[in-house]
């Protein structure tokens, strides 16, 4: 090759290092209030842009801005706050940045809202979803994080960066596509030792993989409450209130006004009107004032309920399976210790996409078989989060069957080293303090 060409290429590519290294620059953070505690999963969001991240639960957070938006701001929201506005270029990247939202207050003699009155604004938001929700596709990023405790200690954490292709609100049959950029995991692996089985009908199957499907699945808004996919039994054992027949089962109160992603929004608790097999959640509804939108929907199933549910299904239906080809000496109990999650959305581009995803279930398991030398006694606990960022609804493509990550993936197979590179430049929401002392010590 040519001296002259050859020195000409590796000044292009010294230039272009240099240009691509200055092309962006990590911001990092903390969210408080005036008191100075922290504000956990604040919404930071670009101006003039759909590209944003979350704080964490203590309030932390971390975002990669590239020159484009350098003159832009960052917009800090959180529910009952009132949104900031910081200019970017007057941010540090040698420090972390504080940052402080005031408490939204509001004169309630000034709003007055009736039982009545309630379950009306509900029935119209219900009727208005078609109207409030994107129909058509986007292209997202996906954060998923999924942690496995065994008697209240971390056993597996797993985490995942994703691409994906998130369907519209119409597309009921259609499934969302998935694609990994990176995933990490750790694991306890003394931790099950106690559940190996001979039977694999029995195996414990905790990577947890197909969750991830699931809780993009399952949308409270699309799915009309629908917390079982096509599960009818157990959807019909628990409905949620967001569905025209069933909302009578649920009584409403109207709180108090908040503000929700820097817009005005209603409070409103819900809880089952009747102890029976009928309405089951109890939890806190936001409602956005202006378009009708539910913006965020936590549910939790009250603890005198949980007895009314049967274990017949997972890790319960594997369990008894085997525990019917064991028979003699065999004692078993199985109850669940709570189910509780939550769904938020954010507004994009006058429509209203999926944001943060949380759910939290925990069961009590016994299982005794002096035979096989087996006792297990634990409380199993699975927490899973999924953030929603950077929606981007032009020009966008399906994800090449080949490249989409299926249910039956593991993702802890698909794990690359846990301090790989990657993640420190990945704006990832920063697992809590817990967490990381709990991943630091299994690692």
């Amino acid at each position: 090759m040519n001296s002259k060409l050859l020195l000409s290429i590796l000044l292009l590519l010294s230039i272009t290092g240099s240009v691509y290294a200055q092309s962006s620059k990590e911001i990092k953070g903390i969210v408080v209030d005036n008191d100075g505690n922290s504000i956990p999963y604040a919404h930071i969001l670009i101006s003039n842009s759909s590209k944003g991240t979350f704080s964490n639960l203590e309030g932390a957070f971390s975002i990669s801005i590239s020159e484009r938006y350098a003159e832009q701001q960052l917009q800090i929201s959180a529910t009952g706050f009132e949104m900031v506005r910081v200019n970017i270029s007057n941010l540090s990247t040698k420090k972390k940045n504080k940052i402080t939202l005031k408490s939204f207050v509001t004169e309630l003699d000034e709003v007055v809202i009736t039982p009545k009155d309630m379950r009306e604004i509900l029935r119209e938001a219900l009727r208005k979803i078609p109207e409030n929700y994107a129909l058509e596709p986007a292209k997202v990023h996906g954060f998923y994080r999924n942690r496995t405790l065994l008697n209240e200690s971390t056993a597996s954490y797993v985490e995942a960066a994703m691409d994906i292709y998130l369907q519209g609100i119409q597309e009921e049959k259609k499934k969302n596509q998935l694609e990994l950029v990176k995933a990490r995991s750790v694991t306890d692996s003394t931790a099950w030792e106690s559940f190996s089985f001979d039977d694999d009908s029995m195996d414990m199957d905790m990577d947890m993989t197909g969750m991830a499907h699931e809780m993009l699945e399952s949308d409270l808004v699309k799915d009309n409450g629908d917390l079982f996919g096509g599960d009818e039994e157990m959807t019909s054992r628990f409905v949620m209130f967001l569905n025209d027949k069933t909302m009578d089962y649920y009584s409403f109160e109207f709180v108090r006004m908040t503000t929700y992603q820097g817009r005005s929004a209603m409070v409103i608790d819900y809880e089952p009107r009747w102890k029976m097999d009928l309405g089951m959640f109890e939890g806190t509804i936001i409602l956005d004032e202006e378009t009708k939108a539910f913006c965020h929907v936590d549910y939790n199933v009250p603890k005198s309920y949980l007895k009314y549910i049967i274990p017949i299904r997972g890790i319960g239906k594997g369990l008894m399976i085997g525990a019917l080809k064991f028979f003699g000496g065999l004692s078993f109990n199985f109850h669940i210790n709570h189910i509780k999650g939550s769904e938020s959305y954010q507004f994009v581009d006058n429509k209203w996409y999926p944001k943060f995803k949380h759910g939290d279930f925990s069961f009590f398991l016994k299982v005794k078989y002096p035979k096989e030398k087996i006792n297990i006694v634990a409380d199993i606990g699975i927490q899973a989060d999924f953030f929603i960022t950077d929606v981007t609804t032009q020009e966008i493509q399906e994800i090449a069957e080949d490249d989409r990550l299926k249910k039956e993936d593991s993702l802890v197979e698909l794990s690359d080293a846990f301090d790989d590179p990657f993640w420190s430049s990945y704006p990832l929401i920063p697992a809590s303090e817990e967490v990381r002392k709990d991943v630091q010590q299994l690692n």
